[in-house]
């Protein structure tokens, strides 16, 4: 097919995609909150690795068909999305208030999620071992989460469930079907365009696709921001981050052995770093934790840079 035809078939491919995982991850709040289950989890598991689907999605299914560069560009490309972009949406709406305790867990993910981007560059040739360091983080991170007292906020989004749960179970399965079925068009006609165009399939999903598979992260980031969940906010958007960088990149380690060094890597590897370094500084910046319209303004303005230096790298 020419390039008019994957274009369209991948802009139909990323609003399903967009679609059905932001429905997604508000069904799946609906089923955490009529099941009761404890809000913590819910902050975790749910907005965590529930809006984390379009990666996991992708994924699989690059790795099925062969083609683990563009997991490496989404995952990595995506979590600097989430630091930059969708942080910087959320500072803009409502300055980030971010209680003590919120302050020191969020510190502590940045800076593992930084060791966690660098260490990438070492990890040529053991992978697989690698991968399977990061889904064990990933199990520890969710007994520690789930077992911690901490809780972030009563009350939260989408209060209301009027639809039986028994229905929204089976929209649920539906909405995972079509997030799947998206992912599959989405990794093949990014190559082909990518191929069409003349530039590397890592560049094309480090940015059109890192994008797009943030939207579930933007509309829980937007909604949060707007109903004052400031601490569930940047608590939500970093917890987000670790999931990629553990289970979703632990995943394609173990089943891939991509070679992670070139031009384009390394610049995500830096601005992954950078940008966590931001944040961490405009966090402890004042005495009392805060990310404000300006530093949102300046999260944006290093997503843009960030745009600028991948592409350069094609």
């Amino acid at each position: 097919m020419g390039l008019t035809a994957e274009v369209l078939i991948l802009t139909l491919s990323l609003i399903m995609l967009a679609f059905s995982s932001d429905r997604f991850v508000r069904d799946m709040i609906k089923i955490s909150k009529k099941t009761r289950l404890k809000e913590l989890t819910l902050g975790f598991i749910v907005l965590s690795v529930v809006t984390n689907s379009p990666e996991i999605a992708v994924t699989i299914s690059s790795i099925y068909q062969g083609y683990p560069g563009i997991s490496v560009g989404v995952l990595l490309g995506s979590n600097i999305v989430n630091v930059t972009l969708v942080l910087a949406v959320a500072a803009i709406i409502r300055p980030l208030k971010i209680s003590n305790v919120a302050l020191k867990n969020i510190s502590s993910l940045l800076l593992l999620s930084s060791i966690i981007i660098l260490s990438l560059i070492f990890s040529t040739g053991l992978s697989s071992f690698f991968g399977i360091i990061l889904l064990s983080l990933f199990v520890f991170f969710v007994y520690h989460s789930t077992s911690s007292k901490y809780v972030p906020h009563k009350q939260y989004i989408l209060n209301n469930f009027s639809r039986p749960l028994i229905k929204t179970l089976i929209w649920v399965v539906l909405e995972l079907i079509a997030i799947f079925f998206s992912a599959t068009y989405i990794v093949s006609s990014s190559v082909n365009i990518a191929g069409i165009v003349g530039i590397s399939s890592v560049v094309f999903s480090a940015t059109i696709i890192s994008v797009a598979t943030s939207v579930p992260e933007l509309t829980v980031a937007i909604d949060s921001s707007k109903k004052g969940h400031e601490s569930m906010t940047i608590s939500s958007i970093i917890g987000s981050s670790i999931t990629k960088l553990t289970l979703i990149l632990g995943i394609l380690l173990v089943f891939t052995t991509f070679i992670f060094v070139n031009g384009t890597i390394l610049v995500l590897i830096v601005f992954g770093v950078i940008s966590n370094l931001f944040v961490w500084y405009f966090m402890f910046r004042r005495k009392v934790g805060l990310i404000d319209r300006n530093e949102g303004i300046t999260l944006f303005i290093l997503f843009l840079v960030f745009l600028g230096a991948v592409l350069a790298t094609s």
